[in-house]
């Protein structure tokens, strides 16, 4: 029998657990079949015990005992059968953080890419059964939070992460694994670039599907258009900057791809019922939460963004290593201190380079570079294209977005 009914969407309140912790792990029976759900977070399902199946956008795999299943962001699930009832744990977790964090600390660049791909594209493991420990650890950790700083518990939260990543990629280490362009693929391809401005044209030449195809599958699955189904991506990545950070709405709007901070507020407020700013008040008085140094560290690179300011200097100031410092700043903004740095630089110079009749050369010298070419450099690099087209076109660019309602 096939079921009409629509995929409920996850919700985008933060947990009860502190939402400044980067992971949370809970344990589950499941002794019936479950209705169809859109995640919105990853997570990996550990299968303490039982026997059942489980529907991952539309293909059925077989549940028992010792199983991993991988599920990342706009993956649709449902359990159709329980033949024993299952006992699990279930970790859910950022897949942004988990991703970056894996390339910016792993060396061995193709084992990188295979635990990335596996984690994204392979849904199902068996024969796991060294991680049952990894998963009590996790478990045992949830129950410690009063008593352990958040740096260590996100600490000792990734490093389950990538060991049950690692894990996964192991099964299937012997099998060659493909990018695919299958419309399954749609959602999760979405959420890995919402911060780029994606279109349903770019989408129709990737997954070879007509523009319309595409909008009638988006919604068939989530109820959502394109456009409301990119804002609620980029709004529950927004609720992560607006509690971890302490970016304006202005930089968290240009972050997550928004022209402005007008757009990112109409659309947050939509989806929140409140503005960004009125949210990280209310959880920040609610939480008792007091800015730590990473905030600092965060807000000294916007502000000093224009001087010759280095990681050694930073950390020097913040008496903290600068290995510390780039690995916490990936946990947080997915971005290392020299790739913060050009970043905030690169956007202040298209500011300045659309509102003012300032040289390309002194804007460069203004945001902080020492020589052009390095300015061009990154810009190219970050904007994918040169600083005079940027000025020629994206005005252009924007009238056009503005009357199709492209955010």
């Amino acid at each position: 029998m096939i079921k009409e009914n629509k995929a409920s969407l996850q919700s985008n309140e933060q947990n009860p657990i502190d939402p400044t912790i980067i992971a949370d792990i809970d344990y589950e029976k499941i002794s019936l079949t479950t209705s169809p759900i859109l995640h919105q977070s990853s997570r990996f399902i550990y299968v303490i015990d039982g026997i059942g199946k489980i529907k991952i956008d539309n293909n059925v795999f077989e549940i028992k005992k010792n199983c991993l299943i991988s599920i990342v962001p706009w993956e649709i699930t449902e359990i159709t059968e329980v033949i024993k009832p299952l006992k699990i744990y279930v970790l859910k977790y950022s897949f942004d953080l988990f991703n970056r964090n894996l390339f910016n600390i792993n060396n061995n660049e193709s084992r990188t890419v295979l635990i990335s791909k596996t984690v994204l594209n392979q849904s199902i493991s068996y024969e796991q059964v060294s991680l049952i420990n990894t998963f009590k650890k996790a478990f045992e950790l949830t129950r410690s939070q009063e008593t352990i700083p958040k740096n260590i518990i996100n600490s000792l939260f990734f490093s389950y992460i990538l060991e049950i990543g690692a894990s996964h990629a192991l099964y299937f280490e012997s099998n060659t694994l493909y990018e695919t362009t299958d419309k399954k693929n749609i959602l999760s391809y979405i959420y890995n670039h919402s911060d780029k401005k994606i279109t349903l044209d770019e989408l129709s030449k990737i997954f070879f599907m007509s523009n319309s195809n595409i909008s009638r599958y988006i919604n068939s699955e989530t109820n959502l258009t394109f456009f409301e189904l990119l804002n609620e991506i980029r709004v529950k990545k927004a609720v992560e900057l607006l509690i971890h950070t302490d970016m304006t709405t202005s930089e968290i709007a240009s972050f997550l791809g928004y022209f402005d901070k007008s757009h990112f507020i109409k659309n947050f407020k939509n989806i929140i019922n409140e503005n960004p700013n009125e949210y990280r008040k209310r959880y920040k008085e609610n939480n008792n939460f007091s800015n730590n140094i990473y905030s600092s560290i965060i807000n000294y690179i916007y502000k000093n963004s224009g001087s010759n300011i280095t990681l050694n200097e930073i950390s020097d100031m913040f008496n903290t290593s600068p290995i510390q410092i780039n690995k916490n700043l990936k946990i947080l903004i997915g971005k290392t201190f020299n790739e913060f740095l050009n970043y905030v630089r690169i956007n202040k110079a298209s500011k300045l380079i659309l509102s003012t009749d300032e040289s390309i050369t002194n804007i460069a010298f203004e945001v902080g570079y020492n020589t052009v070419k390095t300015f061009y450099r990154n810009f190219i690099k970050i904007k994918n294209i040169t600083p005079r087209e940027f000025k020629n076109t994206i005005e252009i660019d924007y009238i056009k977005e503005t009357e199709d309602e492209k955010y």
